[in-house]
């Protein structure tokens, strides 16, 4: 199967962590205390063009912004060009225009959020990167609304504090209401969403990651197997079947976990694919780590076609698979197959429709009474 650069994006995922923006900010703000006020807004205007050129550049790598860079970059060049066109701020707290720059910036980010998720959610651009598009903008908005909230409780705070230490004459007040705590704010924000980040992160990888397809097996996306057995048959994803053949007779395992068996007999051996794992491997997994004996044995399963099967609970295209053994071989492999035994075509298609097999055995069964009849050393007795 084709995967596709949406893989790239994700190895790189701490490019578009939304936080990095936050810092664009502390360093405008830490820098008002070393440099003057024209000096502030060509730094404010530089540090802004890089963040635009940074997201350029990762566009035309990964076609997706990282979106509070972005609201940052403009936020310190809007904070410039107001300085510049308006030099009456110089009296004002360099921290309360930047602040209510942003907070405006934010309001419109809150007010037409669902026109900005219509336009980057795959409207415009590459669809094989929607699912990782749609985590960052999730990220965005939940990053935007929480800092909504934070700059305008902590502005209206500074206005007020201000103006109280203005009259009053507290410079070292008025120095850390509007550089020291601000500093401190934004960098224990920034450290709780990298520790909440991280935490996310760690649980994630205990997950087992499912590759999300289309019918032409191009991955698009991926998904935790836990979310997506909730979610039913919503996504499809690339399975493995493989049926245990003994001369004439299929081995059938009554499987009361399996996905697709929902306690009926079904094939002894089968699985979803995981993310990032090719067919061999899969196999490697399923068959050659469970019966070691089979891999010293040199013995393969043989691929036979794949289709698509579809039911209430799953959407999968199958990869089938047959694993052809001799009576000693079975024995052998039987203590590991509990609740199984081997079935003639004949009391296969004796028992069909009365809720003994699995709906995919029974859908898969045409073709493994093809491939048993085309072999010229199985003799099928029906």
């Amino acid at each position: 199967m084709k995967t596709s650069n949406m893989q790239t994006a994700y190895k790189y995922r701490y490019y578009f962590f939304q936080c990095w923006g936050i810092l664009l900010l502390v360093v405008i703000v830490w820098g008002n205390l070393s440099l003057d006020y024209w000096q502030m807004n060509s730094v404010a205007v530089s540090l802004g063009g890089l963040a635009v050129i940074a997201n350029v550049l990762l566009f035309k790598r990964f076609r997706i912004f990282n979106f509070m860079l972005l609201l940052s970059a403009v936020t310190s060049m809007v904070f410039a060009g107001v300085r510049t066109l308006f030099p009456v701020t110089e009296d004002i707290s360099t921290t309360i225009v930047l602040s209510i720059c942003l907070f405006f910036h934010l309001l419109l980010v809150y007010r037409f959020e669902d026109r900005i998720r219509a336009f980057f959610s795959g409207r415009y651009f590459d669809f094989k990167l929607s699912m990782f598009r749609n985590n960052v903008l999730y990220e965005f908005f939940r990053v935007s609304k929480a800092l909504l909230y934070l700059v305008s409780i902590y502005t209206a705070v500074l206005i007020v504090s201000n103006a109280y230490f203005l009259i009053d004459g507290y410079p070292k007040l008025y120095r850390f209401f509007n550089y020291d705590l601000n500093v401190i704010l934004w960098v224990l924000f920034f450290l709780y969403e990298v520790g909440r980040v991280r935490l996310i992160h760690s649980r994630l990888i205990q997950e087992n990651w499912l590759p999300i397809i289309t019918e032409d097996l191009q991955t698009v996306g991926r998904i935790a197997e836990s979310e997506s057995r909730k979610n039913g048959n919503k996504h499809l994803h690339p399975h493995i079947r493989i049926a245990v053949i003994q001369e004439n007779k299929i081995y059938l395992q009554f499987k009361s976990e399996s996905l697709l068996s929902a306690g009926r007999a079904d094939v002894p051996i089968s699985g979803d694919l995981l993310f990032g794992e090719s067919l061999e491997q899969a196999i490697g997994r399923l068959v050659y780590a469970r019966f070691p004996v089979l891999n010293e044995r040199q013995i393969r399963p043989r691929f036979v076609v794949y289709n698509r099967f579809t039911s209430e609970t799953a959407d999968r295209i199958v990869f089938h698979y047959v694993l052809e053994v001799d009576q000693e071989l079975l024995s052998v492999l039987s203590p590991s197959l509990p609740e199984g035994k081997v079935w003639l075509l004949s009391q296969i298609r004796e028992n069909l429709g009365q809720a003994r097999f699995s709906d995919c055995f029974e859908d898969e069964l045409p073709l493994l009474e093809n491939y048993l009849t085309s072999q010229p050393d199985l003799v099928c007795r029906n």
